[in-house]
C-alpha cells in the first residue's frame, strides 16, 4: 500500500465524520469524556478503515472544494449522531415527563453526561436503554453507515437530512408519550382516587399522605411496564437503522 492523496484525503474523512459523530452520539458525546480521548478514537478508527475507502473520496483540486469536503463530512457525522442518540432521547424524555407526573421532578440534579439538569426516572430510563442498545449491538449501525456513505454517495442530500431530522423529533416525542402512557395512566387514577378520599374526608392532609401513594403506585406500575421500554427502545434502534439508512440512500 503506497501513501497517496487519495489514502490522505479518506483518511481525513473519515476522522473529521467520525469525530463529528462522536460529538453527537451517546457514550463519547459527554462532557465526561476528554476531546483527546474522542480524537485518538476518531484517529485510530479512521485509521483501521481508510484502506477500505480509497478512491471512494474525491480528491479535492481546490482549498474551496476541501473545505466543502470538511463541511459535508461534519454534517454527515452530526446527522448519524443524532439518529443514535435519538434512540436514547426517547426514554430520557419518556422518564422526565415520568418524573414530572409521579412527583418526582424536585429531584432533579446535573447530568455530567450531557451538561444538564436530569431527574430520577430519565436517568434510569436513559442508562437502561443505553444497556439494551449496547447488548442488541446498536452501536454497529452508524459505523456500517459510515463505511455504506461514502461508497453509495458523495454529496449530501439536503431534502433527505431534513426529512431524517424532523421525522426523527417527531419519533422521538410520540415513542417517548407511548412509553410513558402506561405508568402515567396510574398516576392520573391515583390522582383521582385522592381527589374523591379529598371530598369525601377533608380532614385528611391529602397533599403529604398522597404523594407516597402516589410515588409507590408508580414505581409498582413502571416495574410492571418496564418490558414496554425494552419494545420502544427495539423499536426505536429499527427507525434509528432506516433513518440511517435514508442518509446513505443513493
Amino acid at each position: 500500500m503506497t501513501l497517496d492523496s487519495s489514502l490522505l484525503i479518506a483518511f481525513l474523512a473519515l476522522v473529521v465524520r467520525i469525530g463529528a459523530m462522536f460529538v453527537a452520539a451517546p457514550l463519547f458525546g459527554g462532557a465526561n469524556t476528554p476531546p483527546s480521548v474522542r480524537a485518538l478514537l476518531s484517529i485510530a478508527i479512521g485509521m483501521a478503515l481508510c484502506p477500505l475507502l480509497a478512491g471512494h473520496v474525491a480528491v479535492p483540486s481546490t482549498l474551496y472544494d476541501l473545505g466543502t469536503l470538511v463541511f459535508r463530512e461534519v454534517a454527515y457525522g452530526l446527522l448519524i449522531g443524532f439518529c443514535v442518540q435519538s434512540v436514547l432521547l426517547v426514554a430520557e424524555i419518556a422518564g422526565s415527563f415520568l418524573d414530572f407526573h409521579l412527583g418526582l421532578g424536585l429531584s432533579a440534579a446535573l447530568n455530567p453526561i450531557e451538561g444538564i439538569p436530569s431527574s430520577t426516572l430519565s436517568k434510569f430510563k436513559y442508562t437502561l436503554a443505553l444497556v439494551l442498545l449496547l447488548a442488541v449491538n446498536g452501536h454497529h449501525i452508524p459505523i456500517r453507515a459510515l463505511l455504506y456513505s461514502f461508497e453509495v454517495s458523495s454529496q449530501l442530500n439536503l431534502a433527505s437530512s431534513f426529512n431524517v431530522v424532523m421525522n426523527g423529533l417527531a419519533h422521538i416525542g410520540v415513542a417517548a408519550i407511548q412509553i410513558a402512557l402506561p405508568v402515567a395512566a396510574v398516576g392520573f387514577v391515583v390522582d383521582v382516587a385522592l381527589a374523591v378520599v379529598n371530598r369525601a374526608v377533608p380532614q385528611i392532609n391529602i397533599l403529604m399522605s398522597g404523594i407516597s401513594a402516589k410515588i409507590l403506585a408508580g414505581m409498582i406500575a413502571l416495574s410492571v411496564a418496564l418490558p414496554g421500554l425494552a419494545h420502544g427502545i427495539d423499536a426505536s434502534i429499527e427507525y434509528m437503522a432506516r433513518s440511517v439508512q435514508q442518509l446513505t440512500h443513493k
